[in-house]
């Protein structure tokens, strides 16, 4: 879960942990990842792991978190693992890594209106994978 601040100043505080209180300021966004869940105590109970981070603005004064609201795609250093989930919900599609490598090689760019296809072949026009497409699947590989 991530939520991004881009005016004003919010407090965020947890169900489970009501005196925690992380306050945001401008330009910053809250991540919480449970796959990284951290152990507090001897009996194992599991927190997620809770980061402040810098929005980053990219050329144009546009910003990642902000940019579906001008119905824009923005990837900054994203991996193709995180951009493929992006597009699943998109598109409304499911992705199979054939190779794990795959996963990892990382991308910078904006797509408006781009299809599916259009956004997938300039992506493999950087860094070479393949990908079929199949119902309502795309299996990607090296």
């Amino acid at each position: 879960m991530e939520t991004a601040l881009i005016h004003g100043k919010i407090a965020v505080t947890f169900n489970d942990r009501p005196s925690e209180r992380i306050i945001l300021k401008p330009s910053e966004k809250l991540v919480l990842r449970k796959d990284q869940a951290v152990v507090l105590s001897t009996l194992e109970t599991q927190q997620p792991k809770v980061q402040v981070n810098n929005i980053r603005v990219m050329p144009g004064n546009l910003v990642q978190e902000t940019a579906w609201m001008q119905n824009q795609l923005v990837f900054a250093e994203s991996n193709l693992k995180d951009i493929t989930e992006t597009l699943a919900r998109r598109f409304n599609i499911t992705f199979v890594f054939e190779d794990d490598a795959v996963k990892q090689y990382t991308y910078t760019g904006i797509y408006e209106n781009e299809t599916l296809d259009e956004i997938l072949a300039a992506l493999s026009l950087s860094k070479k994978f393949s990908y079929k497409k199949a119902n309502n699947e795309i299996r990607i590989n090296r």
